[in-house]
């Protein structure tokens, strides 16, 4: 290999590890900070420092991600890291996706055959994938939530990591479906039909569109997941901001 070669690998090594290293991560409130220490590029390692604090109270080492997003709780003592931006055009079984701690100590770790979501709803870009919609602290940060890209919703202890339910949105029953697909929104009307390009959940529709109220739609053309019962679009709103 010759010395132009290796530069541009080393470039492109740095460009592309850069940004995970300035990487820091803040509670909501109390001011705690996860940040990373690269004063030992061989022993990369994620510092927690509290509200003014010059020495950190504990460290995470760190685990080698390209990106990853990370939660901190309000009490500095819990810590969650993502990786929601896998390198890769697919995911592999064995990768490691969610990580819980507690005070610096690993308490508990969830690979993709945890999560298994549905190929055809991943967004793959260059080299990486998308496999989630959201994640969220609830109950007073007791519980842990992410929504993956095929809307299940999967909930876990925050403390300790361990795995509590996988359910579908709130209004989900034996009468309604999820659909993606793409529709009509015609100015004289809100009734359109959507041809339905992927059936997530729900009783199968035999006929691959459906008819329904798209009253919330301006006109105009339409891609898009939606939660359907009766002719009805009742698709939670904190869904609706993934259109």
């Amino acid at each position: 290999m010759n010395k132009v070669a290796i530069i541009i690998l080393v470039f492109l090594c740095c460009s592309f590890d850069e940004p995970r290293l300035n990487s820091f991560f803040v509670s909501k409130y109390n001011g705690c900070v996860l940040k990373m220490n690269k004063s030992i590029r061989k022993k990369l390692k994620w510092e927690m420092f509290t509200n003014g604090s010059i020495k950190p109270i504990y460290s995470i080492p760190d685990s080698g991600f390209y990106n990853k997003e990370g939660i901190v709780t309000n009490d500095c003592r819990k810590v969650i890291f993502i990786n929601d931006y896998p390198i890769g055009e697919k995911p592999n079984d064995s990768e490691k996706m969610l990580f819980f701690y507690e005070d610096g100590h690993h308490t508990y770790t969830y690979s993709w055959k945890d999560f298994q979501v549905d190929s055809l709803m991943i967004r793959r870009s260059i080299g990486h994938f998308e496999w989630l919609l959201d994640f969220e602290l609830q109950d007073e940060e007791r519980k842990f939530t992410l929504i993956t890209r095929d809307w299940w919703e999967y909930e876990f202890v925050t403390l300790t990591g361990k795995f509590l339910i996988k359910k579908r949105p709130v209004g989900f029953d034996e009468n309604t479906i999820i659909v993606r697909g793409k529709f009509y929104r015609s100015p004289a009307t809100t009734k359109s039909r959507m041809y339905i390009t992927k059936q997530l959940a729900g009783k199968t529709v035999q006929e691959k569109y459906i008819d329904f109220d798209a009253n919330r739609f301006g006109i105009g053309t339409w891609n898009s997941v939606l939660m359907i019962r009766d002719g009805e679009d009742i698709t939670p709103e904190k869904y609706r901001r993934f259109f």
